[in-house]
């Protein structure tokens, strides 16, 4: 990985937490039919493009820094990529925002 995409991600994941980690449970947040937070599709795009992986990064997966259901932003501000293994561990944790 570049050196400058190491130093970005972690000054975006610092910013993001003090800007957008309430770390409420969201009740307000809109949903979809399944019950789940809506996602931007328009800004994980953003996201992709930005960061070098416009169709996306084998083997990872975007990733909100601070979880939508724990008051984190549907933003790029808010969005890292994550292993598939890594995603699923932090998943485990963050259901415990609430």
């Amino acid at each position: 990985m570049r050196p400058w995409l190491i130093a970005l991600a972690l000054l975006v994941s610092v910013e993001a937490w003090g800007r957008y980690g309430t770390g409420s449970w969201c009740t307000t947040c809109p949903r979809d039919e399944h019950g789940r937070i809506k996602r931007s599709h328009s800004e994980v795009q953003k996201f992709k493009r930005l960061t070098g992986h416009p169709r996306g990064w084998k083997g990872h997966v975007v990733d909100h820094i601070v979880a939508l259901a724990c008051g984190g932003c549907d933003c790029v501000a808010n969005m890292q990529w994550q292993t598939i293994e890594d995603a699923k561990a932090k998943d485990k944790w963050e259901r415990n925002c609430q």
